[in-house]
């Protein structure tokens, strides 16, 4: 992906606020999946029924997404934290999970299976009004451009390649 800096308008490919878009998208396992984007995401579905480990096993999967721009050292911005802990193993329980953007939410609770929310955290030396911010935030869900998805786990465990996700985003 190059790091694209051009400004992206509602008259670009405006979403009317009074619709919901879903876009399904297909990805080999190990492989990221780039959708171009302009509006309010208000759920991802990610169904990991067909994916599988070539090494590893448990909730070692992860998800992110990120801009169509880069920082100064060439590293694509995140829209919002990493998701960890996702099961891509292609059997057991959460196969399919729901994420929601709720803004101003808290990160879920214990007793919900789909209650994690995207979030955006802030360093730990930042502050306002004299107090750290040290807590993630609700994340929006405003997105636009070219967005990156990407779903892997964390080395030396490896997605078998033979298999795929099917990542599904509402967008108001």
């Amino acid at each position: 992906m190059t790091n694209q800096e051009q400004a992206i308008d509602d008259g670009d490919f405006y979403l009317s606020r009074c619709r919901v878009n879903r876009h399904v998208v297909s990805i080999v396992a190990g492989e990221t999946a780039t959708v171009r984007l302009n509006g309010k995401i208000s759920k991802v579905i990610i169904d990991a029924t067909d994916a599988a480990y070539l090494i590893g096993s448990g909730n070692i999967g992860r998800f992110q997404l990120f801009m169509d721009v880069e920082d100064g050292d060439g590293s694509e911005l995140p829209y919002c934290d990493q998701i960890t802990g996702l099961n891509y193993s292609g059997s057991g329980s959460n196969q399919v999970i729901a994420l929601e953007v709720s803004q101003g939410a808290n990160q879920g609770t214990s007793a919900s299976h789909n209650g994690m929310h995207f979030s955006v955290s802030a360093p730990s030396t930042a502050s306002n009004g004299g107090g750290t911010i040290n807590q993630p935030a609700a994340w929006n869900g405003l997105v636009c451009g070219d967005v990156r998805l990407t779903l892997d786990v964390a080395a030396p465990n490896l997605l078998n390649p033979a298999n795929s996700f099917r990542v599904v985003i509402m967008l108001e």
